[in-house]
């Protein structure tokens, strides 16, 4: 029998721990089933084939049947995409995922907040992921608009695509 443990840890944030056993079948698990309660799912990361199993429905694993489960509950699903260039397919496919309710965020780093190290950047990742699910956390600071024009200046003119001044 083996098992495969998947961690997500940062400071200041509890560990999520997720196992799978491998000796009983993957599709039986309780996470494949939509009467198992849970908040909802993130993909890190989310390869194109994975994204396309899901967009079209095709749950042949444990991983792409948890996200269709989480689709048909109305649960949060983040896929955090991860190839680059998109082709047609692609950009259809996290159009599909997108309009069945999911969210694609694929890792752009933000240079807002200034990071200073890689460490920085990959923070900025996870904290956008936590956010998605109303968890608070202190992995960057948010955007708060240029301290020299004031809060108008930075909603009207904070990092490209803000609306809100929320940055990105």
């Amino acid at each position: 029998m083996s098992s495969r443990t998947i961690r997500f840890v940062w400071p200041g944030i509890p560990v999520m721990r997720s196992t799978l056993s491998l000796s009983s079948p993957p599709l039986a698990a309780a996470i494949a089933s939509g009467s198992f309660r849970t908040a909802g799912m993130v993909v890190v990361p989310c390869s194109m084939r994975t994204l396309a199993a899901v967009a079209t429905g095709s749950t042949g694993d444990l991983l792409t049947r948890a996200a269709d489960v989480c689709l048909k509950e109305r649960r949060r699903l983040v896929l955090v995409t991860r190839e680059t260039p998109l082709n047609l397919i692609h950009i259809k496919n996290m159009e599909t995922v997108t309009l069945a309710g999911g969210v694609i965020m694929p890792p752009v780093p933000a240079f807002y907040h200034r990071p200073e190290t890689i460490e920085d950047l990959l923070r900025h990742t996870a904290g956008k992921i936590l956010y998605l699910f109303g968890i608070e956390h202190g992995l960057f600071r948010r955007w708060e608009g240029f301290p020299e024009a004031g809060l108008e200046a930075g909603r009207a003119g904070g990092p490209a695509g803000s609306r809100d001044g929320a940055g990105s």
